[in-house]
């Protein structure tokens, strides 16, 4: 067994900023992947795929899965990893 989830992207600006389309918070946000690995499309060290999807969406596909404690940790392992990809994209 095994999970894809796809995270939403939204911004928010003052009111004197431009606020930014979902293609470009994509690119903010998948900024660190592509750098490191020249791709947008990379599998975590736990086998889980990261990618950037169709609509300019993240999205995580966890592996298969023998039990659902293991599905579990991969899930909440691919939910750690977009939020530092979203922390870091709020600092840039």
């Amino acid at each position: 067994m095994g999970i894809e989830t796809e995270y939403g992207l939204t911004t928010s600006a003052g009111s004197k900023e431009r606020t930014l389309s979902p293609d470009e918070v994509a690119r903010v946000l998948f900024r660190p992947i592509v750098q490191e690995h020249s791709s947008s499309n990379i599998f975590s060290t736990n086998a889980s795929r990261l990618y950037l999807d169709v609509g300019s969406h993240p999205e995580v596909a966890t592996a298969e899965c023998d039990s659902l404690s293991q599905l579990l940790a991969y899930e909440c392992a691919g939910d750690a990893i977009v939020n530092r990809l979203g922390e870091h994209a709020e600092q840039a």
